[in-house]
């Protein structure tokens, strides 16, 4: 077992020893910091990596031209920190900049060069732009296919989630062929023993069952069905007939089973259909191949009437414009032409709400008299879009028009995120509270235990529901932070809590 501890402590020792003897810019003190920087991360203390790998930053950036192959180093391990803490826009920055180097530095099929473009994907698909996390996907695929056999783990993942994005594009077509591919190296890659044939086996009942979905939705009943009997049988063979896993897998089979007939088709989003000539489907929904037994002209007919059975939705993170804007700098036109964008996205995927976050930071993407404008909508903390429009206002009746709700994402208690040193605006609620605004894990949050920020954010939330016609609340980060190794320092608030018997 590695005692990381231990390694730290001599770590901590060599760098004071080289501090003193060697110049300030000397290789060994990058190296150190590096070293040190790794075993924090496997401990854990991720933002004592990000110290280290800043100060190695700080050397190379002093000593090393921008596209010196130790300088990629620390971006990418720096990239990869932020990736951890959940820090994506600091990720997909120095990640992109080490890919950029690189791939003018480095052969088009060096190993590694396969491996960052694998890791990029990896950070573009969690902040969810999946055209550009497939696209960097295939670029690793390509590469590391050729040092790597066909049976190796690494381009079995890559494939599956290669499959996985185009699904999510609804590319199904080429997510088809994907999982196809993921199906063959999994079967070709039995293992030798029991304990890995059961994690193997399971992993090709979920690919039989991801190419059922796939058929499905592009109508191969038959050949779905094949597969959703496939994954059933491996199931049932290692789990008993009421266990989830094998309910899930039945589910689909049945799923398939039903999608025979028009009459028996459950869309969705538009309910069942009933076969009727095409002329007279409203909006064009409708179906081939679901009335087989009709003329040519007689189609599988749904009504415009979406159902709601299902809360299909999908999160719009403003905070550090994971989702939303691409450039602070945008017109209030182009970034209305995104959300558009976004909707569209939506609709085509038949998704029938939006999470909107429209409070990241104790600020607003909407009209307030009691908060300040977003930084993430301006640029500036405070500032007002010019000219002035309000994004709230917008989406619902966008989003409306397209029968997709719209529910409002608000963070309560989290007023900066972490590392930022802008100025915040007087109406921020850190400034109107300042006594309960704490600095903790380079973060600033509020204090769930003051009754005057309680008040402030049922005002606010109030303010929300009165004046805009969202569909819902959804309150995210509402828990105390506690990942310092710190107490939070609200001793004050908790103490009056105590005082009052806990109520």
């Amino acid at each position: 077992m590695k005692d990381y501890s231990t390694a730290l402590s001599y770590y901590k020792r060599a760098l004071e020893t080289r501090q003193q003897s060697l110049p300030s810019n000397h290789p060994q003190l990058i190296k150190t910091y590096h070293d040190m920087a790794t075993t924090y991360k496997s401990l854990c203390r991720y933002s004592d990596a990000l110290s280290c790998l800043h100060k190695a930053l700080e050397i190379q950036e002093e000593t090393l031209s921008t596209d010196h192959r130790d300088l990629t180093t620390t971006w990418h391990d720096l990239g990869l920190v932020y990736f951890e803490v959940m820090d994506y826009s600091n990720a997909v920055t120095y990640v992109q900049k080490s890919v950029d180097v690189r791939e003018r530095l480095l052969s088009s099929t060096d190993f590694q060069l396969g491996t960052v473009f694998s890791d990029i994907g990896l950070v573009y698909k969690t902040i969810g732009d999946y055209t550009k996390a497939s696209s960097y996907y295939e670029k690793a695929l390509r590469i590391l296919k050729i040092h790597l056999p066909d049976t190796d783990h690494t381009i079995t993942i890559i494939h599956n989630n290669i499959a996985g994005l185009y699904l999510t594009l609804g590319s199904y077509s080429t997510a088809l062929l994907y999982y196809k591919n993921v199906l063959e190296i999994r079967e070709q890659s039995l293992p030798p023993n029991d304990l890995d044939l059961a994690t193997t086996n399971n992993n090709i009942a979920d690919t039989h069952g991801n190419l059922a979905q796939v058929l499905f939705l592009l109508h191969q009943y038959e050949e779905a069905t094949e597969h959703a009997k496939q994954a059933v049988n491996i199931v049932i063979d290692a789990f008993e007939n009421d266990h989830p896993t094998s309910v899930m897998f039945a589910n689909r089979f049945q799923q398939c089973m039903r999608a025979n007939t028009c009459d028996t088709y459950n869309h969705t989003q538009y309910g069942f259909g009933q076969c009727i000539n095409q002329s007279l489907c409203p909006n064009d929904l409708y179906l081939t191949g679901l009335c087989e037994s009709k003329p040519m002209d007689v189609k599988c007919c749904f009504s415009s009437q979406t159902i709601k059975e299902e809360f299909r939705a999908a999160w719009i993170a403003t905070v550090s414009n994971i989702d939303w804007l691409s450039t602070r700098t945008a017109t209030p036109t182009q970034q209305q032409s995104e959300l558009l964008n976004i909707l569209n996205t939506l609709q085509k995927l038949n998704m029938n709400a939006v999470v909107f976050q429209i409070r990241p930071v104790g600020d607003t993407l909407y009209a307030s008299s009691l908060k300040p404008w977003s930084i993430y909508l301006t640029g500036i903390h405070g500032k007002p879009p010019s000219p002035l429009w309000d994004p709230l206002e917008f989406i619902i009746a966008e989003a409306h028009k397209r029968n997709i709700e719209v529910h409002a994402w608000i963070n309560p208690y989290r007023a900066r995120m972490s590392g930022a040193t802008y100025e915040l605006a007087s109406n921020h609620m850190a400034k109107r509270f300042s006594k309960y605004a704490y600095t903790y894990n380079k973060y600033m949050w509020m204090d769930p235990g003051s009754v005057e920020v309680q008040e402030f954010i049922v005002n606010v939330t109030e303010d929300i529901v009165r004046r805009y016609a969202v569909d819902g609340i959804h309150m995210d980060d509402y828990f105390y932070p506690c990942n310092d190794r710190t107490e939070f320092p609200d001793g004050t608030t908790y103490a009056e809590y105590q005082q009052h018997d806990g109520k």
